[in-house]
């Protein structure tokens, strides 16, 4: 499941992503990917070498839970 959310926010949500990387970072964010999601947070690659963790505020228990926390990310 996870795996899937990853690729679908990668290959159809890059501008929103990079926005994200942007605010949590405060950095122009030109490629970004997101490299890893879990029910613990999301883990954003906004350049080579440099991670950033995002955790969510509780640890989420279902896939659309998932969704939701993701979304929250990816919105303004």
């Amino acid at each position: 499941m996870a795996e899937r959310m990853v690729r679908h926010v990668n290959e159809s949500h890059s501008g929103q992503l990079r926005e994200a990387a942007e605010r949590l970072t405060g950095e122009p964010a030109p490629e970004v990917w997101l490299w890893e999601l879990d029910r613990y947070g999301a883990t954003l690659r906004p350049g080579p070498g440099h991670l950033v963790r995002v955790p969510w505020p509780a640890p989420v228990a279902t896939p659309a839970a998932l969704e939701r926390a993701l979304a929250c990310l990816l919105s303004a």
